[in-house]
């Protein structure tokens, strides 16, 4: 359920982030490169469609693997052919702060790829008990993304941030134990994750609470 969960967010980011890209490109101009006489942003948008429906769709229609990757071709093609052109002439991309944004694009696209072959084509019965592993890893790939995006002037990644912390602390028993540790350690930050229990409501205080030691146990 976290992985898919990851996938939703991360397709879903990709669709606001690309249609905001592109109403600021027909409003303003200016807003994102062309290919010929297309804005890219109007192609990594209608990618993004694609792959929302193809996963709104999945196990309902024949179709639904067909629009996801070809959605995926199309905003992760678009996001290599920058890459490379960036790569060899410079100044082609966007920037997040000193940062290509078809560089980040470029890893959404895969990540998103990884996270839809991971669920729904190889399937958790291939998984086994490594299947955890995989999840962990990708969140903390959106997690460095999120980290990337916060301070940049593409709003969002503080939400991708925070959704990818709450995902990592439901599905990952190794990254609750690393928080564990940590609140064992340091008492201050101890303290602030008890008033952030106590300030994030019932359901998200309750997905806090789970990274609580034993201080009976860890207490010397």
């Amino acid at each position: 359920m976290a992985l898919r969960l990851a996938l939703y967010g991360l397709v879903l980011f990709g669709l606001w982030g690309s249609a905001r890209l592109a109403w600021q490109q027909w409003s303003f101009g200016g807003a994102c490169p062309c290919i010929g006489s297309v804005p890219a942003c109007y192609v990594a948008l209608a990618g993004y469609a694609a792959m929302t429906g193809g996963l709104v769709l999945v196990g309902r229609s024949v179709w639904a693997r067909r629009s996801f990757f070809a959605g995926l071709a199309l905003a992760g093609g678009l996001a290599m052919i920058g890459s490379i052109l960036e790569l060899l002439e410079g100044q082609v991309c966007p920037r997040v702060g000193t940062v290509p944004m078809c560089y980040v694009s470029l890893g959404l696209a895969a990540l998103i790829g990884f996270l839809f072959w991971r669920e729904y084509v190889r399937g958790p019965s291939h998984g086994g008990t490594r299947g955890g592993g995989s999840v962990t890893r990708a969140l903390l790939i959106a997690l460095g993304l999120a980290l990337l995006l916060a301070g940049s002037v593409v709003p969002g990644g503080s939400v991708l941030m925070a959704a990818g912390l709450t995902m990592l602390i439901c599905a990952s028993p190794w990254f609750r134990r690393c928080l564990r540790f940590l609140r064992v350690r340091w008492g201050w930050f101890d303290r602030g994750m008890d008033a952030l229990e106590r300030v994030a409501g019932r359901r998200m205080g309750a997905i806090l609470e789970r990274t609580r030691p034993n201080r009976d146990a860890d207490t010397p």
